[in-house]
């Protein structure tokens, strides 16, 4: 696990961790960097050979809203599928630049090809498979909901590819760069408006641009799919819960409620993604272990524990039962850290309630 490290006598500054192989044996590396690189990702050599030469760092620094890191590791598959998301319960935005290596991967809808100079972003809440060539890269984990303020709503962001020889991809590279080169220099009290700063930044590269025709529709649609989206979310239990029902309430047409929701995948998709959102969370919390399955999937809005667990299955790729048995087990063994920890916090923890924290860091805003 990586140590965090303490600001200097007389300096506010904002805390940085540090992980290294290099502080345990040979044969130990890759087994250390597993462990800790597992709070987001499970990896394995590219060949067994591989790992006896394996070397791997991270420095982080945390922002509250983000985190600023530059990584190095060598050839290895990276994968986050179904089973790791429901597990960990992880749901941030990663976005990479490589500035030595390379990447081949892929998502659900399209591959991926980094080279050196390029950046990919990275929904955590989304399977993800690479293969790496020994590579360095500078990272910023951004918290969901702040990106979600910056970016057309429904975007899929997964998997895609800024150029470092494009306008947008260059600029950003620069700017990821120096931002990471100054850290040792920022003060606490900037850390909220720089994270705020950085994450328009990227937004600004990354959002597409939207045409000059239907904008005002599309901002006036955008308030509307907004509060449908409180609607439902005050209601999931609700057997009333229905596109027609959703029509009557706000006066408005199935034609135009489809398009609206089509973004994200439609409105029936997404009342039972959010229906699966509240049972699988409390499925988690320790709160509802006294629940049996039927009651969270009826107060979640399901009629029927069958369909319950099939979609649930579909869904995070473990079924409630299984679930809940993790979380009970790990509640269980929980607490207990690797061979490798340190007993400080560091970046692993930090990616586990990015955003979370009640210092004033986190609760600073523009």
């Amino acid at each position: 696990m990586a140590t965090a490290q303490q600001p200097l006598p007389g300096r506010v500054k904002p805390p940085f961790s540090v992980f290294s192989t290099d502080r345990v044996g040979t044969t130990d590396r890759f087994e250390a960097w597993r462990q800790s690189i597992g709070v987001i990702f499970e990896v394995e050599p590219r060949e067994k050979r591989l790992a006896a030469d394996f070397n791997a760092s991270v420095r982080t620094y945390n922002l509250g809203e983000i985190l600023v890191s530059a990584t190095r590791f060598g050839a290895e598959l990276f994968k986050r599928d179904l089973r790791k998301i429901s597990s960990d319960g992880i749901d941030h935005y990663l976005i990479q630049l490589y500035d030595v290596g390379r990447l081949v991967g892929a998502t659900r809808r399209n591959d991926m090809n980094v080279r050196p100079g390029d950046i990919q972003i990275v929904d955590l809440g989304q399977p993800h498979t690479s293969t790496v060539q020994n590579s360095a890269t500078v990272v910023i984990v951004v918290r969901r909901d702040l990106m979600a303020e910056m970016v057309p709503a429904g975007a899929d962001l997964h998997g895609v590819v800024l150029r470092g020889d494009g306008g947008a991809g260059g600029l950003l590279a620069d700017y990821m760069k120096s931002l990471y080169a100054r850290m040792d220099s920022v003060d606490t009290a900037e850390a909220p408006y720089l994270a705020r700063a950085t994450v328009q930044m990227i937004a600004a590269c990354f959002r597409p641009s939207a045409a000059a025709t239907g904008r005002a529709r599309a901002q006036i649609e955008r308030v509307i799919v907004e509060r449908l989206k409180r609607h439902i979310e005050q209601n999931l239990g609700s057997r009333e819960l229905t596109p027609d029902g959703l029509c009557r309430r706000f006066r408005i047409s199935r034609t135009q409620l489809y398009r609206m929701f089509e973004p994200l995948g439609g409105v029936a998709k997404y009342i039972q993604a959010r229906r699966l959102d509240r049972a699988h969370a409390q499925l988690r919390n320790p709160l509802y272990h006294h629940r049996r399955v039927f009651e969270i999937a009826l107060n979640a809005g399901f009629s029927s524990v069958t369909h319950f667990s099939g979609a649930f299955r579909r869904q995070f790729g473990l079924s409630p039962s299984d679930l809940r048995d993790n979380v009970r087990f790990a509640a269980i063994s929980g607490g207990l850290r690797s061979q490798f920890a340190r007993g400080a916090e560091g970046y692993e923890d930090w990616l586990k309630r990015l955003g979370q924290q009640d210092s004033n860091i986190a609760q600073a805003r523009l």
